[in-house]
């Protein structure tokens, strides 16, 4: 299938999400105290900068000892606007 080759130029050249950007930038700035790409949040751990596999796995598996029953249900998911 592919991109959408007319579609997204579309985007480009009306700024079409323009808006959505602007939000999303400010959320990581102000909000998420992201300072830099790629940034990991991983329970209350928070990774910049390239990981490897196996250190991203120790730290999964590290913030899962930390939570109780009560406070982690299977197939959870948060979103932007938090949990």
């Amino acid at each position: 299938m592919g991109l959408d080759t007319k579609e997204f130029r579309e985007a480009l050249e009306t700024r079409k999400y323009k808006e959505v950007h602007e939000r999303a930038l400010h959320h990581a700035y102000h909000e998420a105290n992201i300072t830099a790409v790629p940034t990991f949040v991983i329970g209350e751990t928070v990774l910049t900068g390239v990981r490897s596999k196996e250190t991203l796995e120790q730290i999964i598996v590290d913030e899962l000892k930390k939570q109780t029953p009560d406070t982690f249900t299977e197939g959870m998911a948060c979103g932007i606007d938090g949990c």
